[in-house]
């Protein structure tokens, strides 16, 4: 399996940084729930043959590079939502290594970095991942002992898709819920959805926040849409696999309709990051 080494090393210290949820041992023996539908998403990349989470994220990470200096320098409102959601396929690339040979079958193991007891079940072009564990200490953002913290997703060669969703459960009510898409078009471009919902803030107060971002990122390409709510965990998220794809402006429309506050758009503009008027 082919692998860029230092640029995965280095975003996994990024990861460690500054990805939030808990990061210690938690109980064993509890595999998570079935698996996850293949998406509807019917784009397929042709650009280079993707096999594995991890050559997809170093995908990503290659067309990035493209336009890094221009959205490095970016410090306007969006600039921390340009990076949160590449983290999560950072850290779903986790699950190759459970299945170093990328064989068909199901793989179980320890997690890197977070030690979740977690599986890949490959079969073709399909695989199915997650985890499903019960936290045995305080973490972070309000995360208490005896939460039930789970990732149910899926990833497809063929498409060059990946669709993740994360929640945390207290109590059997969801406190803390995400879902990530990963969409890589036959030009190399890619589409990214990213929504989080949350029911406390990092004290653990009581306080239901919403966001939602979108990008567009690839040859001098390099669009986004935040939009914001106080919905809470338990929202219903605009998908990629529904909407296909779209551009900055109508996944605005598509947000506000569903009920988001847009926050910002914008995208590059005569070799600057510039947001939208």
């Amino acid at each position: 399996m082919k692998k860029s080494f230092v640029i995965f090393l280095t975003l996994l210290l990024v990861a460690s940084l500054v990805a939030c949820g808990p990061s210690k041992d938690t109980e064993s023996g509890s595999s998570s729930q079935g698996s996850t539908e293949q998406s509807d998403s019917s784009e397929t990349g042709s650009v280079g043959k993707i096999d594995t989470i991890t050559e997809l994220s170093d995908a990503l990470s290659e067309t990035q590079k493209q336009t890094e200096d221009i959205v490095n320098s970016y410090e306007g409102l969006a600039s921390i939502d340009l990076f949160t959601p590449q983290l999560n396929l950072i850290t779903g690339a986790f699950y190759d290594l459970l299945n170093i040979d990328n064989k068909d079958g199901r793989h179980e193991g320890q997690l890197f970095m977070s030690n979740y007891d977690g599986f890949i079940e490959k079969k073709g072009s399909i695989s199915n991942f997650g985890y499903d564990n019960i936290l045995d200490r305080d973490g972070s953002l309000g995360d208490k002992r005896g939460d039930r913290s789970v990732e149910n997703g899926v990833f497809d060669s063929q498409k060059q898709y990946y669709k993740s969703e994360q929640y945390l459960e207290r109590e059997g009510r969801k406190t803390r819920t995400s879902y990530h898409e990963f969409q890589r078009l036959a030009d190399g471009t890619f589409l990214i959805l990213h929504s989080t919902g949350y029911n406390f803030d990092s004290m653990g107060n009581p306080k239901n926040y919403n966001k939602i971002i979108y990008l567009i990122v690839g040859t001098d390409r390099y669009d986004f849409a935040v939009a914001e709510a106080e919905i809470g965990a338990d929202f219903k998220p605009v998908l990629l696999s529904d909407t296909g794809e779209m551009t900055k402006e109508e996944a605005r429309e598509r947000f506000e309709s569903s009920g988001w506050t847009t926050k910002v758009t914008g995208g590059i503009k005569d070799g600057k990051m510039v947001e939208d008027q």
